[in-house]
């Protein structure tokens, strides 16, 4: 009696490629974010009541192949700032934003500025004014302009002026900064600015292009009720353009989807018209199918991509390709949804372009990757072991689905009785990590191909083998099962890093030399626990961020005490209530942050306790798992010396 079963569900693929993976926050922690982001909101603006800041913007209209590499200012015949240019910021500049190339104090009185540039073909340009400081908050704006005649078309024209403030005829510099933030440094969290500037009124009549950035922003932060009544507001909204209302609709949509309101988010899907951009475009597509495939209108869901069909911009082609695939292989049209899926594995994808895009072609390898991977385990399971190793052989051995192809390769061989071909993926598969399940795996049907060939003593050995990587893992786990319920999970959660994208995937990466979080790597393959963690990261930033908070608030008490003590008494009455106005507006934001402080320590507290009772749940099941792998190789070890000894 043979116990080899050993893919037990992994060839019952699930055609679901592409999922938008949004975590389930908790009203608690949505609260708290909303707390959070008005005291950001307010500690900007009591900051500039204090300091009076003197700004310098910069704006760029000039020539398409102009190319901006540095802009240098001086202040007062010293150097202030010379700022070398990236391509992220050409683009935000010649997307019409304004960077904010300069924030500082400055005496009241009178100054002189001179700015000059230089571009990619050593072009240079410059000017210089002298202006009046007040002792009010002052701007200063920087234009590169295009020159009028053909000769000058690359060697714009530089002017700086004072910008007025509450000039209608304006553009207000305010929003073409949050333009240009967006666009420059898309991973850093601007929505406070914007709350700022919507509650200060300096947008003027952009106010309403601004609410669909902050709704936007609500909805990147998982703030979907919030996100919601933004988007409501300018659908409703008499002066907005029809391509804010439209794309409104979409982002209303979405974050009805991503709030499993289906029904709702379909309907407002369906509303949408042109004019919207390429990108909401391709993307409402995608979601319009992705809504319709998870009711099941599989038909329905290939005949939308049928006849609303175009070249989207970016990897958004790919994901079409992909649901229309999948549309098709469910709706009976198995070629046609195998021919779309096999063009996409087949597609090359050139080293030089990920080299330039490195986020948006890493993406794409990742799809031709699952395509291949996919296909290769449908052939699989209708029994075409041939053709379905032809695909799985494709997948990147150092992609994110390397461990289950090399898996399904081997086992396609052996579908064949090609078990010397068979036993080469499984034998680099036992090259990875044992904590992942197709390893553990392969610690069996390595031994068993060695079997099929008549190799006894070899399989033998692997037998051996197999029995003494279960015994040693099971005490691992066994291990990390005891750290946690003595814990340990908190104390090394709270170890990560949470401050920046790069430094969290990171310090994910190297917590599981830890005993508590060994595993954590497959433990995020469990989307529950995945949206634990990404709270707990949220809670602990938010934390971090009061904390921060009450230091700066401190700082600006002191200040203003001894500020105080400097007055006397010819000191005009106004400044005196000035000074008592902002100390009311610190003591009430000190107040405010001290409370956060507190919600979300407790938030926390909450968040690892959840992730531990997951966490063990989980790995009480690896367990299992790795109990039934061990008790499995000792059966067939036992058997092959049997056979050895007969």
């Amino acid at each position: 009696m043979r116990f080899y079963n050993f893919l037990s569900g992994l060839l019952l693929i699930v055609l679901s490629f592409v999922v938008y993976a949004e975590q389930s926050i908790n009203l608690e922690l949505q609260a708290l974010k909303q707390q959070s982001l008005l005291l950001d909101r307010d500690l900007l603006i009591l900051d500039d009541k204090i300091k009076k800041p003197f700004s310098i913007y910069l704006s760029q209209n000039t020539d398409a192949k102009f190319v901006l590499e540095v802009m240098t200012i001086k202040l007062d015949g010293k150097p202030l700032i010379s700022h070398n240019y990236t391509d992220l910021e050409r683009k935000a500049l010649k997307n019409g934003g304004a960077q904010l190339i300069y924030k500082g104090v400055l005496s009241d009185g009178a100054h002189k500025i001179i700015a000059y540039y230089r571009s990619n073909k050593d072009y240079q340009g410059g000017h210089e004014i002298e202006f009046k400081k007040d002792s009010d908050s002052q701007a200063i704006e920087i234009s590169l302009k295009r020159g009028e005649s053909k000769e000058s078309r690359l060697q714009p024209k530089l002017s700086i002026q004072i910008i007025e403030k509450n000039n209608p005829l304006n553009e207000p510099v305010s929003y073409r900064h949050l333009k240009y933030l967006k666009d420059a440094q898309p991973n850093i969290d601007i929505l406070s600015q914007v709350m700022k500037a919507q509650k200060l009124k300096t947008l003027g009549t952009y106010s309403i292009d601004t609410q669909l950035i902050k709704g936007q922003l609500y909805l990147d932060k998982g703030l979907h009720i919030e996100a919601g009544e933004v988007f409501k507001k300018i659908i409703n909204n008499k002066d907005a353009s029809k391509k804010l209302q439209n794309e409104a609709r979409f982002y209303l949509g979405k974050s009805y989807y991503h709030s499993e309101k289906y029904k709702e988010s379909l309907a407002l899907l369906k509303e949408v018209n042109e004019p919207v951009s390429k990108n909401v475009r391709a993307e409402l597509q995608h979601l319009h199918s992705l809504i319709l495939m998870s009711q099941g209108k599989y038909k329905e869901a290939a005949s939308y991509l049928r006849n609303n069909w175009w070249t989207a911009p970016g990897n958004w082609d790919l994901y079409k390709r992909l649901n229309l695939g999948v549309a098709l292989i469910h709706s009976g049209e198995e070629d046609s949804g195998f021919g779309l899926i096999k063009k996409i594995g087949q597609k090359k994808i050139d080293q030089k372009k990920i080299d330039q895009k490195k986020a948006e072609n890493t993406e794409a390898r990742s799809l031709v990757d699952k395509a291949n991977q996919s296909l290769g385990y449908l052939l699989l399971n209708q029994n075409k072991p041939e053709q379905a190793r032809s695909y799985l052989e494709t997948v990147s051995l150092n992609g994110a689905y390397s461990n289950l192809a090399l898996l399904g390769a081997g086992w396609a061989s052996a579908r064949l009785k090609q078990y010397n071909q068979a036993v080469v993926p499984w034998m680099e598969l036992q090259k990875n990590d044992i904590r992942d399940i197709p390893v553990q795996e392969s610690m069996l049907t390595v031994p068993y191909a060695f079997e099929q060939m008549g190799l006894l003593k070899k399989s033998v050995r692997y037998y051996q083998k197999s029995v003494k990587v279960y015994e040693k893992e099971l005490l691992d786990l066994s291990s990390s099962i005891k750290s946690i319920n003595q814990g340990f999970l908190k104390i090394d959660l709270l170890k990560l890093n949470v401050l920046s994208e790069a430094a969290w995937i990171k310090s994910v990466n190297d917590a599981s030399a830890s005993k508590s979080l060994r595993y954590i790597k497959q433990l995020i393959e469990d989307a529950v626990f995945f949206n634990l963690l990404l709270n707990f990261r949220e809670a602990t930033l938010l934390k971090k961020n009061a904390d921060h908070k009450v230091a700066k608030i401190s700082d600006i008490q002191t200040h203003l005490l001894k500020q105080a003590g400097l007055h006397n008494q010819k000191e005009s009455e106004k400044h005196r209530d000035q000074i008592k106005f902002i100390k009311i507006l610190a003591a009430d934001l000190l107040k405010r942050s001290n409370m956060m402080q507190l919600n979300t320590q407790k938030n926390i507290e909450l968040i690892t306790e959840q992730m531990k009772v997951r966490a063990l749940n989980l790995l009480d099941l690896r367990k299992d798992k790795l109990d039934v792998y061990l008790v499995q190789s000792r059966l067939a070890l036992a058997q092959s010396y049997d056979r050895l000894n007969p």
